[in-house]
């Protein structure tokens, strides 16, 4: 089970910004934003190879290819037989589209693979209480943006 979350020096740069722009009425401040802002506030940050090892990272613009490993509120084991892989893409809210498989920072999904590496087992925190383990199969870096 990986517990620590690790960010690369430009993921954290980025939302950091997102959560302070999302965040000037604090009165009105989603629960999801808080979320992030409580992620960004924990996480270690990588140096400048924004590499931990040669380990491959969940970060922004990631393609992320998981399976789910358990689900319930106590965690049930699921069997290893018929475990489909999933894949997102990890992208700001603005970025993320319905009819992709672009999830948006702020959504749990995202929020609980965030930061963890390629084989790492995860769980991600539902609405009421519930949680999901998801193990990380396959971890794609973004593209390079063009100079």
């Amino acid at each position: 089970m990986c517990t620590t979350t690790y960010l690369s020096q430009h993921d954290l740069a980025v939302l950091t910004r997102f959560v302070r722009a999302r965040s000037a009425d604090p009165g009105r401040v989603e629960a999801a934003v808080r979320r992030l802002a409580h992620l960004t506030a924990v996480s270690r940050t990588l140096p400048n190879g924004d590499s931990d090892g040669g380990e491959r990272r969940v970060s922004l613009g990631a393609s992320v290819r998981y399976r789910v490993a358990a689900c319930g509120t106590a965690i049930h084991e699921r069997t290893r037989g018929g475990a489909d892989l999933d894949t997102v893409v990890i992208a700001c809210p603005q970025d993320a589209q319905a009819m992709t498989p672009r999830v948006s920072v702020l959504a749990p999904l995202a929020l609980g693979l965030l930061g963890h590496a390629e084989g790492c087992t995860v769980d991600v925190d539902l609405a009421l209480g519930r949680t999901l383990r998801l193990e990380i199969v396959e971890v794609q870096p973004p593209a390079a943006l063009p100079l």
